[in-house]
């Protein structure tokens, strides 16, 4: 067993690589986490945990799908929503009753999705009221849980029963192979005041022990029954006295409390956590895979432990365990891997069915990319993008290809004017040319060109651009000033995590946030600053705050207390010193800002007209751009942090002192 088992790990691995682009290491953690419960099941004794927490469409729920069907496990497979809130305990709770077997190490794979709304505290960090989520935390600590019959469908039961009784007793009624063959009627109508009895599906049949109650039977006494059929077979066989019995064995062992034990079950949980995620909120189109990419590969463990304390209480985070896997969001070359593989899957499923080959070139995978990566909400736009706009091509084109004779069966697909352009061939040359509008909604909201707003959001961005570049010494990964979102005229893409924060780049940082405003003000005068600076400032005051209240970046090392927030023993600010030194801040921020632009004026010149001109500029474009300004990379690199420097300086020192 245990060769079989290595075998299908082993096959499931290589398969759900080759089905799933970027997540090699994903699969083979979680593979690791569950290969002990899937090859040792009987040294189990606690549920094993795994977590899988990211963005969504990264394929979360679908590779434990997938990977369930490879091990074979389909029929111990039991997924629940955990955002469905009502009702939600109760409905777990009768699946695994009625799946529960015991005395077997047959136990179920479990998975809890949406996670995040499971939670026990509110966002303020107060205990939830109601919870509908007590069961899953049982589960996920010992495994088990104790399974009480309903009162009121014990009520319905014992009823039941009576009815039988009375039915046999008064009317001299009787049963062969569990059939009434005498007063059916009558039994009908006497056992239908107290359970539903399906005279239509037994117009032929009267059956002394309902149908209803055959499933819940077998799983109470399993100990005689091991399956459906052989309890049918047992009833099928039974006269009145006999039947009675078994009903009313099958009644008293329902009124006493038994436990459901899945100590050996698997459990996924899986999830989303904006608080670790911080660039899930970046919905739109144009955001940068790469990024975001290399953003979420540097998340951790602690970042994932902290997040969650956010929603549940210390105790329950410790139940979910210490396997905690977190998955990337695709970079640009994923995505491009991603939307070649299902382009091709597309036109495989042509060739298979209609023998019509399909050759689509670099210009349909570019339009593909352009209209369905919106690079935090995973693959599933890139595959609506497909269905909506390539499928229903090549149904066009097929359709199209069977009016001509004598053509070979290959069709070149291309994107020429803003048309696909179709040539069916023959002897290798274009017999006949087709072509059909290309409807890129995106794109022609990109094209789109208010000179007023271009205007402003090209000073806009390269005011963030050239602030962050020279206060931070590090550029950013590109600029857009023409986006697909309605409510952005574009963003610069910055990564706050890549600085360490200290005391001296306080400012630093407060300036690139004030640069778009700043930029605006220089440009456009006073009276003409625009609301498209509320995000900057919002997010500066906010980061600043939480610097100077919480991590000793004010003047003393010392915690405040919000003061909308007055739980735990944190120093209260009676005298609103932080909102006077954050003051302080912003005005020395916003006159460093100022100094910059106005002191490289050529600069920033040429990254405003570079940005009307283009919707983007990248880093590669922005070395040029800074180095022809005299600021190549020997300036960024005098900017880099001097902890190691000054640490070694430090160790010098004393031992200069030392020898002395």
């Amino acid at each position: 067993m245990t060769n079989t088992r290595d075998v299908l790990l082993q096959t499931a691995a290589i398969t759900l690589k080759k089905e799933y682009i970027g997540l090699d290491d994903i699969i083979d953690e979680i593979l690791d986490g569950l290969s002990s419960w899937y090859l040792y099941p009987e040294l189990q004794t606690k549920p094993t945990i795994i977590n899988l927490w990211g963005l969504t469409g990264t394929g979360k729920s679908s590779v434990v799908r997938r990977m369930v069907e490879l091990l074979e496990l389909d029929h111990r497979f039991y997924p629940f929503d955990l955002n469905e809130k009502e009702g939600r305990d109760w409905h777990m709770r009768r699946i695994l009753e009625i799946t529960y077997i015991p005395n077997t190490r047959a136990f179920p794979i479990l998975l809890f999705d949406e996670f995040q709304h499971a939670r026990t505290l509110s966002e303020n960090g107060n205990e939830r009221g109601q919870q509908s989520s007590n069961l899953v935390w049982q589960l996920m600590d010992t495994g088990s849980f104790p399974s009480d019959p309903s009162t009121s469908f014990l009520q319905e039961a014992a009823g039941v029963l009576k009815a039988m009784q009375t039915f046999i007793a008064d009317q001299h009624g009787r049963v062969v192979n569990g059939q009434v063959v005498h007063g059916g009627e009558y039994f009908k109508k006497t056992i239908s005041k107290f359970a539903f009895y399906e005279e239509d599906m037994y117009a032929d049949a009267c059956p002394f022990i309902l149908p209803a109650y055959h499933a819940l039977m077998q799983r109470i006494m399993k100990h005689r029954f091991a399956t459906d059929e052989a309890l049918l077979n047992h009833i099928n066989g039974l006269d009145e006295t006999e039947s009675m019995a078994l009903f009313q064995e099958f009644v008293q062992q329902l009124q006493k409390p038994t436990k459901v034990d899945l100590s050996g079950a698997l459990i996924f949980v899986i999830g989303n956590l904006d608080e670790v995620f911080t660039m899930s909120g970046q919905l739109g189109p144009d955001a940068d895979a790469d990024l975001l990419h290399k953003q979420a590969n540097k998340i951790n463990l602690p970042d994932i432990k902290e997040a969650l304390s956010k929603r549940f209480r210390s105790e329950q985070i410790a139940r979910l365990g210490n396997t905690h896997i977190v998955y990337p969001s695709f970079s640009a070359a994923q995505y491009k891997k991603i939307i070649q593989r299902e382009l091709e899957k597309l036109t495989d499923g042509i060739w298979h069915t209609t023998g019509l080959k399909m050759e689509l070139d670099d210009s349909i995978h570019q339009f593909v990319y352009e209209e369905g990566v919106f690079p935090t909400q995973g693959v599933r736009p890139v595959q609506s993008t497909i269905r909506h706009h390539i499928a229903a091509l090549l149904g066009k084109v097929v359709s199209a290809h069977k009016q001509y004779q004598n053509i070979n069966d290959t069709v070149q697909i291309s994107i020429k004017n803003q048309q696909f352009y179709v040539e069916l061939l023959k002897d290798f040359r274009c017999a006949h040319e087709l072509f059909f509008p290309v409807r890129n909604k995106l794109q022609s909201v990109r094209s789109s060109l208010d000179l007023n707003r271009q205007a402003i959001v090209a000073v806009h961005e390269s005011g963030h651009a050239l602030v962050q570049g020279i206060a931070l010494g590090k550029l950013p990964a590109s600029i857009f000033s023409r986006t697909a979102n309605p409510h952005s005229g574009g963003f610069v893409s910055l990564d706050i995590s890549e600085h360490i924060i200290n005391k001296g780049n306080i400012i630093d940082l407060m300036a690139v946030f004030l640069g778009g405003y700043v930029a605006e003000e220089l440009v456009f005068g006073e009276d003409y600053i625009t609301t498209g600076s509320k995000g900057d400032i919002r997010k500066a005051s906010d980061l600043l705050l939480k610097m100077l209240r919480e991590e000793g970046m004010g003047e003393l090392p010392i915690r405040f207390n919000d003061y909308d927030d007055y739980k735990g023993v944190n120093y209260r600010d009676p005298n609103y010193s932080i909102e006077h030194q954050a003051s302080e801040i912003i005005r020395e921020a916003y006159d460093l800002a100022r100094f910059i632009l106005t002191n490289n004026r050529p600069l920033f010149t040429e990254l405003i007209q570079r940005l009307q001109s283009v919707p983007h500029l990248f880093k590669d474009d922005l070395q040029i751009i800074f180095a022809n300004h005299g600021f190549d990379a020997t300036y960024f690199a005098k900017k880099k942090d001097p902890y190691v420097e000054s640490l070694g300086d430090f160790i010098a020192q004393r031992a200069t002192v030392c020898a002395e």
